[in-house]
Order: C-alpha cells, then structure tokens, then sequence
C-alpha cells in the first residue's frame, strides 16, 4: 500500500511533497531538511570549485546519504494517525534533495545503486580503523 508520500514522489510537484514531509518531521528534522535543500539548491547554482579534492562529496550527496539520520516522524501524523514511517520520510527528502541539484538520470541511478562514497567509506571493512 503507497503512504500519501510515496504517492507525492512520482510526479507531484516539489513544494507539495515538500510540505507534506514538513508536516510530518520532527521540528529540528525540519530544521535539518530546510538547511539541506537551501544547501543543494546554492550547490546547483554554483560551478563546481576547481580546487575541490577529487575524493570530497558536494554537500548535497552527504545531505542525501544522511537523510536516513535526520528524517524522524513527528509522534503522529496531522489528523492525529500514524503517519509514515523514518524511510518514507528519508525518501522523500531525498527524492526533494535530486530535484534541487536538477540531478540527472545517472546520478540518482548511482546515488540508489552504489551510494554515496560516505556511505560506501563507512561500510568497507578496509576503511575501519
């Protein structure tokens, strides 16, 4: 069964999944997904900076693979009723986060398939110290 969000995220415009995931996140989770969408949006505007290290992520992509820590439901939906769970919620964050850096085809498909390479760094057993 599709949660009111999954429904906002195939076609619906942005400011209505927007505003549907606010009324549903937890107040600094708010706080959180507002710094982040103001953060990707700045990031699409702006060339990338020549003298950026080749290993360092534009912020969006950390914004995208940590929306899974800062998407917290509120504790019930607006009417009063449960409303989705934290991975919906994170899903639609990140769904609104591909939309403001206007994310091609091949970066959302190696953001889901691959990830990130902070959340790739942080599973590697080679990388652990």
């Amino acid at each position: 069964m599709l949660t009111e969000l999954t429904g906002l995220t195939d076609g619906a415009p942005p400011a209505a999944l927007q505003a549907a995931l606010e009324e549903r996140l937890a107040g600094a989770d708010r706080a959180w997904l507002h710094e982040a969408l103001a953060e990707a949006e700045a990031e699409a505007w702006s060339p990338e900076p020549a003298n950026r290290p080749q290993w360092s992520l534009p912020t969006w992509e950390t914004r995208f693979a940590e929306a899974g820590r800062h998407c917290h439901p509120a504790q019930a939906g607006p009417s009063g009723t449960p409303g989705p769970g934290a991975q919906d919620l994170a899903d639609a964050a990140r769904v609104l986060l591909l939309h403001a850096v206007r994310a091609d085809h091949a970066t959302a498909t190696r953001l889901y398939t691959q990830g990130t390479a902070a959340s790739a760094a942080r599973s590697c057993s080679r990388c652990r110290t």
